[in-house]
Parts: C-alpha cells; sequence; structure tokens
C-alpha cells in the first residue's frame, strides 16, 4: 500500500465528468438525480423541479434537482480550471394561463447551498433583504419581470428572458426570450464554460410562429476561480410564483474536461467512486508474478539504457553538438506548417492517397516523372477539409472521397457483450460556392477496422454500387446531397426523389430511416448534428440542424432501434467520410466531441491481484519516471550547452529552406546576411525603438535595395507566434498600399522581419511630430490609399484578414508620401463574412473599438472603426488622446462629435492646413471617420461603403448630432480593473487610454 501510495505522489491523476441522461425518468437514471424542495420529483416525463398540478397551494414553491455527485470545477494546489458543457431539453408550460411565473436555472453553487422560494428561482438569495446566502452562477430562463429583471424601457419590464446571474438576481448578460410557454413548446439549451478564455456562452431555443428557432450571443466573460468553491453542487433550480407554470426537465447531458491534480489535493465532498475501479485489471493470480517479473525488468532496461547514454554522450560528445537554433528553427516550422499555405505531407500519407502510385491514377508523365492522382482529407484553419475545398484544382474536385477518423478505436461491445452507449456533437458546412447543383454529401460512421473508401456516389463509404454488396460492415449517419441515386429515398406513391436528406445506413447505402433535410448549401451555413446511441433501449437517434425562411431550426425525431453488435465488431474505426460526385462541394468538419460509457472490470477479479504484483508494477513505474526525468534534464542541459550544427537534420532544414525561396516572393535570410546589411545593427542606424525591440536601416547588396529590420527583443510579449502569423500573412499579401516583407530569420533566438525600406517613416511622425508640414493632397491620398488597403484585406484577397491594430504608427509612407500599412503581427485570418473567433484583447487602446474592450473580439467592424480614428487624426492633426489640449478637446472623438452637432465641424481642422484645403474633400473625411467611430458595430459602414463616400459615389451619411451611447452593459474586466463600468465608452476610453496605453507591436 505505501509502495501505490508512493507512486501516485510521482503521478497525477486526471479526473473528469461526463454522463448523458436521456429521456428521464423512473426507472431511467433517477439514481442519478438528488432531488430537493418542494414537491420536486421525478416523473415518467423527467424531472418536475416545482408541482406539476394547477392548484392554488402550488405557487410560491421552489424546488432544485441536483447531480449525485459534485463537479471539481479547479484545483486549490495547481490553480487549474475545468472546461465543462451542458445540454438539457425543457418544458415550461402554464397550461394556457398567460399569468405564470417565476422560472427555472443551470446553476453551480457552493455546497449545502438552501432554497429560497419564488421570485428567487430556488437560487440562495433572500428576497427580504437581497443578501447573498451562498456564492452561486446561473443562467436563468425567467419568465416574471421583477424590479431587478432588465427593462425594455423606461418603464417597462422585460417579461421572458435568458440571463447569466452571479451571485445576484440582477442578471450581468441577459437576452430577450421568444418562448412558448402558454403552449408548453419544448426547448432547448446548450451552455458551454471556456477555461481557457473564461467565456461563459450560452444558446437556446425559442419559438417564433410557432416553429423553434435558436437564439445565440449570449456570452460573458468571468473567471469561476473568483466566485465559485473548488467543489460545486450543480443541477437545476426552479420556482412557482404568483402565477402557476409547470418546470420539467426531459433529458441532460454534461461533459468537463480533464483536471490533472495531485492525489493529496483534498477530497471532495461526497467522494467518487475509486477511478482505478474503471479500469481492467489482470484477473488471475499469475499476474502477481507476472508484475513483479515486468518490474523488475523495467528496472533492468531502464537503467542499461541510461548506462548507455551516458557512455555514449561521454564518447560523442564533440559529434552531438546542436545548435539552439536548430530546436528554434523547428519550432518556427511547426509554426509556419499551421498556417493556411501549402501543407507539408509524409511519404506514407501521399502513398495512401494515389494507392501506391497506382498506374490507374496516373495523369501524364513527363521528364520530371509521373503524376498522380490522390484524394485526401486532411485539417486547415477551417477544420477537417473532408474532401477538396475549392473547386479550382487542375485535375478535378469531383469523383473524389476523404476520410477522417479519431486515432484511437472505440471499444463498442466486449466478449461479455456488454455494448456501450456514446453521443457525439459536431458542426460543419457544406458549401458549393454558390452552385444549385452539387455532390454527394458527408457522413459520421462506425466502421470495421481496415475498411476501403469509395469515391463519389458512395460517399467514402465501403459500399459497392455495382454489386449492391458492402464490403466491409458500416453504420452511418449520412447527410446525403445527391437525391437522384437508386437507393435514394423517394416521396410516398411516387418516383420524385425527396432531395437532400439525413438518414441511418446499416451495411447499406438505403437508409433505414431518414428525414428531409432544409439545408442551405448553396451559401455553405454551419450546421450542427447530434447523434446518440443508448445501449440499453439500442436506439440510435440523430437531431440536426434545418433552414427554413434563411433561419434555423432544430430537427429531431430521426431514430432507429438496433443492436450494434449484430453489424459491427468489437472494436470499431468512427469519424468522417465525403465525397464529391459529378459535382463539387466543400466538405468540412469544424469542430466534434465524442463520449462513450466505459465498460468496468469486475470488482471480485480485481480482489485476486496480489500485494506482489503491484508492488513489482509500481516500482517499475517509479524508476520508469525517475530515469526518463534524468534522460530529459541531461538532453535540455546538453541542447543549451551547445552550439554547433548536425549533418543530416541540417540538411532537411536547409532543404526547407529551399521550398521558402521564390523568385519574386519573400525568402529567408541567415543571421549574418541582415547583420552585415545593418552594420551589425548599428545605433546610428537605428529608425525606432518600442516595447518589441528596435527597427534598424539597411542595405541588402545582392538585391540592391535599402531595407528595414525588425529586431525582435526576447523580452517582447510579441513573441514567436505573432512573429510566424506576420510571416504567414503578409507574405502572402499582394498590394500597392501594404508594406511588403522581403524576407525574415530566425537563428540564434533572434526573430528577425526585413521589409521594403519606407523613406518617409511613418504618419504619427508628421502629423504629431512636425517631421514635416503635410499638405492637404497629400493627406487625403493618404486615406484612401489606407482604405484601398483595408478593403484589399476584408473583401478582396481570398480570405478576410483582421488587421487588429490599425493606427498611425502603423501607416508607412514611402518617397511620394503614398500610405502602405504595415505591422502584421497580430492579424487574424477568417472566412468572409464570418468575425474573427479570436477573444483575445488585441490591438491599441484608443484605437480599438469599444466591443473590442468589453469581449476581446475582432472582426471586420472593429478594424473599420480603427480607420475612423486615424482619418480624424489625418484631418484635425491631433492624436486620438491629447491630455495637453483644453478638457473638451482632450479626446479626440467627443470633442470632433460635438462639433458635427453645433454644425461647427471644420473647427476642427488642423490649422497648420488653412487655407489651402478643399473643404468638401475634408467635410466628407471626417463624416466619413464619425461614421466609421459610431459607438454600436451595426450602425458603421463597411469600407466599401465608406470609400464609395470618400469617392462622392455615394451621399454623405446622415449621423445623430450627439455620440450615441454603447447600448450594452460594459462589465469589469480584469486588464482595466482601474475603473468602473459607466455603459458609456467613451469614459473607459477617454479616461483610460494614457495610463493603459502599452501598443501591442511597439
Amino acid at each position: 500500500m505505501n509502495t501505490w501510495f508512493l507512486l501516485l505522489l510521482v503521478i497525477p491523476y486526471v479526473v473528469s465528468l461526463t454522463f448523458n441522461l436521456t429521456n428521464i425518468g423512473p426507472p431511467n437514471q433517477s439514481r442519478d438525480i438528488v432531488t430537493e424542495g418542494e414537491g420536486c420529483y421525478i416523473s415518467n416525463e423527467g424531472i418536475q423541479v416545482t408541482p406539476n398540478e394547477i392548484d392554488s397551494v402550488m405557487n410560491s414553491k421552489a424546488g432544485r434537482a441536483k447531480y449525485v455527485s459534485p463537479f471539481h470545477l479547479w484545483d486549490n494546489r495547481s490553480g487549474e480550471l475545468a472546461s465543462f458543457s451542458t445540454n438539457f431539453t425543457f418544458v415550461i408550460d402554464s397550461k394556457g394561463k398567460s399569468n405564470y411565473a417565476d422560472g427555472l436555472t443551470f446553476f453551480l453553487a457552493q455546497n449545502n447551498s438552501v432554497i429560497t422560494p419564488g421570485g428567487a428561482m430556488g437560487l440562495p438569495v433572500n428576497l427580504t433583504t437581497q443578501v447573498v446566502l451562498s456564492q452561486f452562477v446561473a443562467v436563468e430562463f425567467d419568465t416574471y419581470p421583477n424590479k431587478w429583471d432588465p427593462m425594455l424601457d423606461w418603464n417597462t419590464g422585460m417579461r421572458d428572458h435568458v440571463g447569466i446571474s452571479i451571485s445576484n438576481l440582477t442578471s450581468v448578460r441577459y437576452q430577450k426570450w421568444s418562448s412558448n410557454i402558454t403552449g408548453g413548446g419544448e426547448c432547448q439549451a446548450w451552455i458551454t464554460y471556456d477555461s481557457i478564455s473564461n467565456n461563459l456562452s450560452v444558446s437556446f431555443t425559442g419559438y417564433q410562429n410557432n416553429t423553434p428557432i435558436r437564439q445565440d450571443g449570449l456570452v460573458y466573460t468571468v473567471d469561476l476561480r473568483k466566485e465559485l468553491p473548488e467543489w460545486v453542487i450543480f443541477g437545476f433550480s426552479a420556482a412557482t410564483g404568483v402565477g402557476f407554470q409547470k418546470n420539467n426537465v426531459r433529458s441532460w447531458s454534461f461533459n468537463s474536461s480533464n483536471l490533472q491534480i495531485d492525489e493529496n489535493t483534498g477530497i471532495p465532498p461526497n467522494p467518487g467512486p475509486d477511478p482505478r475501479k474503471e479500469l481492467p485489471d489482470p484477473v488471475n493470480n499469475k499476474n502477481s508474478k507476472v508484475g513483479l517479473i515486468v518490474g523488475l525488468s523495467v528496472i533492468v532496461v531502464v537503467l542499461s539504457m541510461f548506462a548507455f547514454g551516458l557512455w555514449r554522450r561521454h564518447n560523442k560528445k564533440i559529434k552531438e553538438m546542436e545548435a539552439e537554433e536548430d530546436s528554434f528553427d523547428v519550432e518556427m516550422n511547426t509554426e509556419f506548417e499551421m498556417g493556411t499555405g501549402p501543407k507539408r505531407f509524409s511519404y506514407h500519407e501521399l502513398a495512401h492517397s494515389t494507392s501506391d502510385f497506382a498506374e490507374k491514377e496516373k495523369l501524364g508523365e513527363g521528364g520530371f516523372g509521373g503524376v498522380y492522382r490522390g484524394d485526401a482529407a486532411y485539417s486547415s484553419n477551417d477544420g477537417i477539409q473532408v474532401t477538396h475545398q475549392r473547386n479550382n484544382d487542375q485535375y478535378g474536385s469531383v469523383w473524389l472521397a476523404g476520410r477522417a477518423t479519431y486515432i484511437k478505436p472505440l471499444h463498442l461491445w466486449d466478449k461479455d457483450s456488454n455494448l456501450a452507449s456514446f453521443t457525439t456533437s459536431f458542426t460543419f458546412v457544406i458549401d458549393s460556392y454558390p452552385n444549385n447543383v452539387y455532390a454527394d454529401g458527408l457522413t459520421f460512421f462506425l466502421a470495421h477496422n481496415n475498411s476501403v473508401m469509395n469515391a463519389g456516389g458512395i460517399l467514402g463509404l465501403p459500399f459497392d454500387s455495382k454489386i449492391k454488396n458492402s464490403r466491409h460492415r458500416f453504420v452511418a449517419v449520412e447527410f446525403d446531397t445527391y437525391g437522384e441515386n437508386d437507393w435514394d429515398p423517394k416521396y410516398p406513391d411516387s418516383n420524385v426523389s425527396i432531395g437532400d436528406h439525413v438518414g441511418i445506413n446499416i451495411n447499406s447505402v438505403t437508409s433505414v430511416a431518414y428525414r428531409k433535410w432544409y439545408t442551405n448549401i448553396t451559401y455553405g451555413k454551419e450546421c450542427r448534428a447530434l447523434i446518440n446511441y443508448h445501449s440499453d433501449s439500442k436506439k440510435l437517434s440523430v437531431s440536426f440542424t434545418n433552414f427554413i425562411n434563411n433561419s434555423r431550426v432544430w430537427e429531431t425525431g430521426l431514430d432507429y432501434t438496433y443492436d450494434l453488435r449484430r453489424v459491427l465488431p468489437e472494436w470499431v474505426i468512427f469519424g468522417f467520410s465525403a465525397s464529391t460526385g459529378n459535382q463539387f462541394e466543400k466538405n468540412n468538419v469544424i469542430s466534434w466531441t465524442f463520449n462513450s460509457t466505459q465498460f468496468k472490470a469486475d470488482d471480485d477479479d480485481n480482489r485476486k491481484i496480489d500485494m506482489l504484483g503491484k508492488i513489482g508494477l509500481a516500482l517499475g513505474m517509479f524508476v520508469l519516471v525517475i530515469c526518463l526525468a534524468t534522460v530529459a534534464y541531461f538532453l535540455r542541459r546538453r541542447r543549451k550547452e551547445n552550439d554547433g550544427d548536425t549533418g543530416e537534420e541540417l540538411g532537411l532544414l536547409e532543404m526547407n529552406g529551399e521550398f521558402e525561396i521564390g523568385a519574386s516572393m519573400p525568402r529567408r535570410f541567415s543571421y549574418l546576411e541582415l547583420a552585415q546589411a545593418t552594420a551589425d545593427f548599428a545605433e546610428t542606424d537605428k529608425l525606432g525603438e518600442g516595447g518589441f525591440g528596435g527597427v534598424y536601416k539597411g542595405f541588402l547588396k545582392d538585391l540592391r535595395m535599402h531595407i528595414a529590420v525588425k529586431r525582435v527583443s526576447k523580452a517582447s510579449k510579441q513573441g514567436i507566434k505573432e512573429y510566424a502569423s506576420e510571416v504567414r500573412i503578409i507574405s502572402r499579401l499582394r498590394h500597392r498600399n501594404l508594406v511588403q516583407l522581403v524576407g525574415w530569420c530566425h537563428e540564434k533566438g533572434e526573430l528577425l522581419l526585413a521589409y521594403e525600406f519606407m523613406e518617409n517613416g511613418s504618419l504619427d511622425l508628421h502629423l504629431f511630430m512636425g517631421k514635416s508640414l503635410l499638405t492637404w493632397n497629400a493627406r487625403y491620398n493618404i486615406a484612401h490609399g489606407l482604405a484601398s488597403a483595408l478593403l484589399y484585406l476584408h473583401e478582396e484577397w481570398e480570405q478576410c484578414v483582421l488587421h487588429r491594430d490599425i493606427k498611425s504608427s502603423n501607416v508607412m509612407l514611402d518617397v511620394n508620401f503614398n500610405a502602405k500599412l504595415g505591422d502584421f503581427g497580430l492579424a487574424k485570418l477568417v472566412d468572409h463574412d464570418k468575425g474573427s473567433r479570436t477573444t483575445m484583447l488585441a490591438g491599441t487602446l484608443g484605437y480599438m473599438a469599444p466591443e473590442c474592450v468589453v469581449t476581446g473580439r475582432s472582426t471586420k467592424e472593429s478594424d473599420v472603426f480603427s480607420f475612423g480614428v486615424v482619418a480624424l487624426e489625418i484631418a484635425c492633426g491631433r492624436k486620438v488622446i491629447d491630455y495637453k489640449a483644453q478638457e473638451k478637446q482632450v479626446w479626440l472623438l467627443n470633442w470632433v462629435w460635438e462639433l458635427y452637432g453645433d454644425g461647427t465641424l471644420l473647427e476642427a481642422v488642423d490649422p497648420s492646413l488653412e487655407p489651402e484645403f478643399d473643404e468638401e474633400e475634408i467635410w466628407r473625411l471626417m463624416i466619413v471617420g464619425l461614421w466609421c467611430v459610431h459607438p454600436d458595430p451595426d450602425h458603421r459602414p463597411s469600407i466599401r461603403q465608406a470609400i464609395k463616400v470618400l469617392k462622392s459615389e455615394a451621399s454623405l451619411p446622415l449621423l445623430p448630432s450627439k455620440m450615441p451611447v454603447a447600448s450594452y452593459q460594459i462589465p469589469l474586466v480584469s486588464s482595466l480593473s482601474d475603473f468602473s463600468s459607466t455603459g458609456q465608452y467613451q469614459s473607459i476610453i477617454g479616461e483610460c487610454m494614457e495610463p493603459l496605453d502599452t501598443d501591442s507591436s511597439n
């Protein structure tokens, strides 16, 4: 026992909590739920959180249903925080009455928290004193407008709404809920918490014209470690108030991320089962001897390897010297290969995709060798591309198939015929770009290992359409986009295909059950699917997204009862397959979650393992860990000590360098080349200095050109990822108003970027520091050039590029004062018409849109806001924040908008321009600037609209006379904790800019 304890001190264990309770009701899963309060019980309809019958005594009642085990939300010793997601279906039903109350919540709370009656929805808050009795975080489905609830206007409360509440009945975020409580319509909710971004996100269904619709966008950023204890209870609470309503939860699934903790970090309030019992162990006495032998063998082998390693290190120390930049290069190459450019394949991948370079796949032969056609599913920034992403392949994108499977097989059933349950959820896009004719579709499948793929028409499934027979056993859920095959479903009493459909296939491409699928493939809308298999009922259930009148509608009811042991082997591969037929479509899986039940080892068999076997295994593992840690230490120490080159690895890196060199593209420089070009980074050639490091002027003799070299400081926050991001993105962009990257270098721990030299420096030097007097014509051309660059980034390149750091110091001027936008270290690539997925605060305060300060989310609209700030700086010749100015003129945007409202806008024009400026042009530039900095992103123009106004191709917008106020509440944000929220973004940026203005790139 002591040995096991010692082992567990060395090796931490991983805990997570996962369950899926479908069709809650006796006798299903009721043992997993604990009911508390007045009238909370489990019926055949699910959890009745409050009494289900209409009666006068059923008012002002509260109940709570929680999961039987507590949830380990975060670890006190390591500070590690768990992510989690939960999905549940529920019904709130007033039985046709319009007077109902109070609501239902999903909550996480301190253990032993109390239940309070109606009005507080069962949450631990004293309604009389408004005192919080216990810590909690809740998502409320509130059906009664109390005084603390949100208002539609100054005297009208918002009744039905969904809110996020943190130890308070007043929601920190909320959204109006289009409910159907009088009709008792079933609803669904999805709640996720991301421990990295600290985002708590809520989506839910409402009703529009009696049709279910999905409502998204309710998000709040909160560190739950500051709001909740380490262990929490969680579940549902509800209450009836002055009016009655039924609060019924019908199904519930929950999944949390792995939380790695030490054995001795503490015991949960209610101890759960021993996690070791979940693992299959040896079951007979022979394993005692085996354990001892294995343990001793491991010790001998590891010690021998360790001794050999020391001997080899001693005798070949000089030959094994590695340069620190070699490991650095490997890291950088990894960063580049994660980008959106060409992907590096292994020989095995390409051999597999071309059927080992089969003659039938040969497309041609030349002096260089043969060209072969292959199919490949691959990963990109958009997710898994199960088939080719675009219909512009030289060799065609039709009649191709791809498959993506999880790296490990699934243990579906065991030798004792125990069958696993599983649930999977994924988001995907099928996009025809936007042709009305497309094919063939995508599937989620489980199949026999080593099963083969077939090409178009068969969705990549192992089925031979000629002999109508399956090559290997499989079960699939198909999202079929070509309904003209003989086996596709038809309308009753006709031979007319139903077209796009979702079906369940068992060893055949003919679906045993199906539903018509109302798709939006021509516009490539994102869809979601949820697939459940329950081992008790043998029911395979499928839910998915429909599009009706351009609105998402959640479709349920597609199910089929079948014992998967009859068709599938004990171990199966699983994942996605897709194909293109005689027409093209993109088949893209964006996200994927999967969870299955485990087979438990027999407790009696576990007891048969005697202590000798345990000691042998434990001792062997202990020695193995210690030895591996020692070897790792010496390897790391050796890497830091040595500064040489290895033969083969250096050759591979040199080959990678050959691939990166192009005739007209940026290329990779050596450190020596850039050091010579800048006179070893001489101080006399330094052009500027910032938080990122210095910029030096240099001259490349072989290219006969001047360059500017950015030398990223090792202490810079910019770091490897931003450096790699800039190389990946700007090296592929070509526009006259973008600073061109000449090359890059990462050697000797240095990060260097070489740009074309801009003779006139940055715009801010001329506007604010008097480097030269810019004429009005020069300024107007600069504004046009910056707008043109932004139009290219947002709309004209193959992907949308969000710059995220547009400011006057990042606008460079060439010898003719043409504007060129630079510094792409914070830039992100996203799909056109989609917002950024990043939630990290990026940019420079003052130039950042107010919604970015709140959410950290960057969009095209936030880039437009930054452009508007620069446009006003160009016209006014003043910084966005100038504390040396008069009190009303400190914050440029406020001051200019006030002058606009007073009809004296031209008073803000830079006095140095008078009288030589075009009054109409400067008026247009300033109006466009104000339009772009509108606090509400929905009221800002696109950059294309702004350009049309600047060119007098569109009329001026009509702006409000006073600067609008942001329509959302602004929470306290950790990075802005020095000030309180007022709901007005002007006060935030205006008051806090100067002390917080740490240029993210400087």
